[in-house]
């Protein structure tokens, strides 16, 4: 796998024969979440105690989508959920000085089940410092999908060499579509550089209507790859520990007959397509999921994170709730590296 820097040796990789740097680098978090729950469902890592001389913190990752409603209108289709705020390239920040040393830990997002999307944290001194937000949920019987979740960093200072489009916010959900009026929208893709689509909106009874497509994730889809060598690697890490995010293509339309707990299209990775048993045929087509971001480590599943799921069809038959009603959006995950030193090409350590 390719450094992130050539030239000289940046703790992320080095050209042959470049002196090791003087100075400690380690992978202190690497976290991912493959569960579903409410809008405040998260789960902590264990908490560490920064070394001293780690200034710095490099992170990656993703919250959780929002939810496709869970409750549909006998004629209209539903809103689909949004995207996930994300930082889908690593992307560098500056600790406090009275956060030198401080215990640290993260928090990472189920995936929504209901509603919105749980945000994906870190803590310093018991504050959280930098939050990965997530996904509106979707509205039901022909409203709007939900908005994208946005990036907000309290606590750290955004370090000059990284431009502010790496912090994304997700994309917004495509609206449910209205009996003889519309189909359901597609969700929008994130922008300022690719980040979590949101799902697409639910398609309304009678001619039946189509569903939206989920919004894709990351464009152009290039490949971001990263090979951090620890200098003081944890020992749950191994060294080199490599990188790769990737982005996709939100989902399709799920079919009109399909439902259940399995859906044979719409669904990308974690964040589902919305399904549901429709009373007879014109029930129209329930929306595709929005593409997340594929992130690939040593402990990770590789798979697809934070995006939205998709609305559901118009004409549901009962039971009206999941998993025969389904739109879940992808939940979170996070990677977070400390250096001594700031981590960026043209300086020599």
């Amino acid at each position: 796998m390719a450094p992130i820097f050539t030239g000289n040796w940046f703790g992320f990789g080095a050209a042959a024969g470049a002196a090791p740097p003087r100075g400690h680098v380690e992978v202190l978090f690497s976290e991912y979440n493959t569960l579903y729950g409410s809008s405040t469902s998260q789960v902590s890592s264990p908490t560490k105690v920064l070394n001293p001389s780690i200034k710095y913190l490099y992170v990656i990752g993703a919250g959780a989508g929002g939810a496709g409603t869970n409750t549909v209108g006998p004629d209209n289709g539903g809103g689909a959920g949004g995207g996930a705020g994300s930082i889908p390239k690593l992307t560098g920040y500056s600790i406090p000085a009275p956060n030198y040393g401080a215990p640290i830990f993260v928090a990472v997002a189920r995936g929504a089940d209901t509603d919105a999307g749980a945000s994906t944290q870190i803590y310093l001194n018991g504050a959280a410092v930098l939050t990965l937000g997530g996904g509106g949920g979707g509205v039901s019987n022909g409203g709007p999908g939900g908005a994208g979740g946005t990036v907000s960093v309290p606590g750290l200072s955004l370090l000059a060499a990284f431009p502010s489009s790496n912090e994304v916010s997700g994309g917004s959900g495509g609206q449910g579509g209205t009996r003889n009026v519309r189909a359901g929208a597609p969700g929008n893709s994130g922008t300022g550089g690719g980040g979590c689509g949101g799902g697409g909106g639910g398609g309304a009874h009678v001619s039946p209507q189509p569903g939206g497509s989920g919004g894709p994730s990351n464009h152009p889809f290039n490949i971001n790859n990263y090979n951090i060598i620890q200098t003081a690697p944890a020992l749950s890490y191994p060294n080199p520990f490599p990188i790769s995010t990737n982005g996709a293509a939100g989902g399709p339309q799920a079919p009109q007959n399909g439902g259940g707990i399995v859906a044979s299209g719409g669904d990308v990775g974690l964040a589902l397509g919305g399904s549901g048993n429709g009373q007879d045929s014109n029930s129209g087509y329930s929306g595709g999921a929005g593409a997340g971001l594929l992130i690939t480590s040593p402990n990770s599943p590789g798979t697809y994170f934070g995006g939205g799921g998709g609305g559901v069809r118009g004409q549901i038959l009962n039971p009206n709730a999941r998993p025969t009603i389904r739109g879940n959006g992808g939940g979170g995950f996070i990677i977070v590296v400390g250096s001594s030193f700031q981590l960026v090409a043209g300086v020599d350590y």
